[in-house]
């Protein structure tokens, strides 16, 4: 039995040593693998991981992606691009990631998790809380316990539309045969946040209240761009979701559907340099259809539009549905509760 732990990383030559370190640290009593993919970086960070490379060398394996000056990049496809060698080359019947400016904070979650998922082959991924840190201190704590989430089994969908919690604080079972696996890859884009619902449809989602993850807030993909790109590439994002795990689509509607209001809102005058790019990376779906017309508003005709501004109500009207179902459960479970206690009172 074996776990990989996959790491990318560009210009982390600050972070990126604590980060392989706090792997080896971790206190495992199976094999493991440690898959790294550098985005070419333009620091040190290449010759401190050869560096590793010789210290661990049984255990270490380094993947590096040059840059073309002259070629313009586009991160999520560098991100993509490397997610798809780690999860190509990759051994292990778990696994784990890592961003290269991030490190664990536990030494033994990784095996706490292994432990669980061995007893219960039902259990597809184990979660754990994490913090925020900015400017070398802690700048919050996110728990799902605050979200009143109770340790055991969790409910995957409700986790989904109601809480981020960093691709750091899992461990995964290894779903991807061959068919999986190039299902996933061929799809528009691959980041962390397509992994952890694509994984998370093929069996339950365990939780452990301790805090194993460390995530350094910088200067990453979503910091570094504009709002309008934000809304852009998070709108997207709900239709890739919606592709490859399609259980997951109106929960991810639901947590992210203030993006797409506020692509609706401002359709006229959407002005991002590299819309024709996101536009491309749609598929063919009504999600697909609907924000392929909001993001070239004003070059469609009449009825197109009107087609487009209906099922925005229609998502709106399901979502309506969606969160009156959310309120009557609740009131059920409350209603449990105190005829539980009104049963034992009497």
């Amino acid at each position: 039995m074996m776990i990989s732990f996959l790491v990318i990383c560009y210009n982390h030559e600050k972070y990126i040593e604590r980060a392989i370190t706090s792997i080896f640290s971790q206190k495992l009593s199976c094999d493991f693998e440690v898959l790294i993919h550098d985005d070419g970086s333009e620091d040190s960070t290449i010759k401190i991981l050869e560096s590793l490379g010789e210290k661990y060398k049984d255990k270490i394996r380094v993947f590096v992606t040059p840059r073309e000056k002259e070629k313009k990049i586009y991160p999520i496809d560098r991100i993509s691009a490397a997610f798809s060698v780690l999860l190509r080359q990759m051994k292990g019947k778990y696994f784990c990631l890592l961003d290269g400016d991030d490190y664990y904070i536990s030494q033994a979650f990784a095996i706490h998790a292994i432990n669980i998922m061995e007893k219960d082959e039902s259990i597809s991924s184990v979660v754990f809380d994490f913090e925020f840190r900015l400017k070398n201190r802690v700048d919050s704590i996110t728990s799902l316990a605050g979200f009143g989430f109770n340790e055991g089994i969790i409910d995957s969908k409700r986790f989904l539309y109601s809480v981020y919690v960093h691709s750091g604080a899992f461990v995964f079972k290894n779903y991807f045969n061959d068919r999986q696996r190039e299902k996933l890859i061929s799809t528009s884009f691959i980041i962390d946040n397509v992994i952890v619902p694509f994984i998370l449809q093929f069996g339950r989602l365990y939780y452990i209240k301790e805090l194993v993850y460390s995530y350094t807030y910088s200067q990453g993909l979503w910091s570094s761009m504009p709002l309008e790109e934000q809304n852009v590439f998070s709108a997207i994002l709900v239709d890739v979701v919606a592709h490859v795990a399609p259980v997951y689509k109106w929960e991810l509607l639901y947590r992210f559907f203030p993006y797409i209001k506020y692509l609706q809102r401002y359709k006229k005058k959407i002005n991002v340099n590299n819309v024709n790019w996101y536009i491309n990376k749609l598929h063919c779906s009504s999600i697909g259809f609907y924000l392929r017309n909001i993001l070239n508003w004003n070059n469609i005709h009449f009825f197109k539009k009107a087609v487009t501004t209906l099922m925005y109500f229609y998502m709106k009207v399901i979502l309506l549905k969606f969160c009156i179902s959310k309120v009557c459960t609740k009131i059920k479970k409350i209603k449990l509760k105190y005829f539980d206690i009104y049963s034992f009172w009497c």
